[in-house]
């Protein structure tokens, strides 16, 4: 199974290429010829977008790779909006800091498509970065990082002009990203280490995270964990850092001041996603082969419950109460459970499935309606 999920990373790797082993975009014909991947042209018919949420109700955006589209979630009533068409691929999605905007990665484009959240509208706005964008974060000062999976690059956005305003050498296939709540400091997951090479062999390898400072624009010294980063979640004031490794099935606890691991925690089979609870005294990770989703109490850095979700969950979004937490289930190879859970963090068990998703990656929440 995890030759699988190395198959939904790198195409052409594992036991098939990416259209043939998960068969997730429809209308759409992707070839490996060589290194190089030729992608036939995606068709999305009516996924204009538009509906909005509920008046002063917290959106979640959820980013379909399968159907190049961003779904709008109205947390009012746990209901899909209508969908917006982005680009192809899309496997990301960042909030700016006024909430006006959500930039998306559309992976197979090698660019980022900007959505207008007063509408649930695409601006038509396209912003070209580097091979295979995976990860997107934004800084407080609304500058938006993109870790390039396919270039070993990491793309600085410039949100008030819509332009790339640097690019960071990052090492080998980044793919998660975020920054700091302070807006110092932006932690690069590299999934196959910080060495510059060809595809690895193997399933998972060692990964590592790369620091950088936000002042510079600069990559520090990286930092080891486990095999195969995938995603990276700060505390609320900086401090610390988790990282899930897929490969180890574990998640590395990072002090930032130090770089310094401080502790694994041990959890469900292949985590791949993780969201922090606004008051930072929750993590949850997301466990992409065990179907669950971890609790951990981030004082004692011990999982307290562990609960079942979807098949194959990756994104944790919550809302700004921090009483609801949203994960999205891909449902390899086939997508017929693609969809959404909604976790009531009190009682620990989901209490809404939201349909009406073709393999959703990850999911952003506007904490500013």
């Amino acid at each position: 199974m995890k030759k699988n999920l190395v198959s939904k990373l790198i195409p052409g790797k594992g036991q098939g290429s990416l259209a043939r082993k998960r068969n997730l975009i429809p209308r759409c014909l992707v070839l490996l010829v060589g290194s190089a991947i030729v992608v036939g042209a995606c068709t999305n018919p009516g996924d204009t977008g538009g509906a909005t949420a509920s008046a002063g109700t917290p959106t979640g955006y959820v980013a379909n790779f399968g159907s190049g589209t961003v779904t709008p979630i109205d947390t009012a009533n746990n209901t899909a909006l209508a969908s917006i068409a982005v680009g192809r691929g899309p496997f990301a999605v960042a909030i700016t800091p006024d909430g006006k905007y959500a930039y998306v990665t559309d992976k197979l484009d090698g660019t980022v498509s900007v959505i207008d959240t007063s509408t649930n509208t695409n601006t038509g706005t396209t912003i070209k970065v580097g091979n295979l964008p995976f990860g997107i974060a934004m800084c407080p000062n609304g500058n938006a990082y993109v870790a390039n999976f396919g270039s070993g690059t990491v793309s600085v956005i410039d949100t008030s002009t819509n332009k790339v305003v640097s690019t960071i050498n990052s090492g080998l296939f980044p793919l998660g990203v975020a920054c700091s709540p302070d807006g110092k400091t932006v932690y690069i997951a590299n999934f196959g280490g910080n060495l510059v090479g060809p595809f690895p062999t193997l399933p998972f390898v060692q990964g590592s995270i790369i620091p950088i400072n936000t002042s510079t624009n600069t990559a520090g010294t990286p930092i080891k964990v486990g095999l195969g980063p995938y995603a990276v979640c700060f505390s609320p004031d900086s401090s610390t850092a988790y990282v899930p490794n897929a490969g180890s099935s574990n998640v590395s606890v990072i002090n930032v001041a130090t770089g310094k691991i401080n502790e694994t925690i041990g959890v469900g089979l292949v985590p791949i996603g993780c969201g922090m609870s606004p008051d930072g005294s929750l993590l949850l990770v997301a466990n992409a082969f065990s179907n669950s989703v971890s609790f951990i109490n981030t004082t004692s850095n011990n999982v307290e419950a562990t609960v079942s979700v979807g098949a194959n969950p990756e994104g944790i979004a919550f809302t700004p109460d921090g009483k609801t937490a949203y994960v999205d289930n891909f449902d390899i190879p086939n997508l017929t459970g693609s969809n959404v859970s909604v976790i009531n963090i009190a009682k620990q068990k989901v209490v809404s499935t939201i349909a009406a998703m073709v393999d959703p990656e990850n999911i952003a929440m506007d904490a500013n309606p």
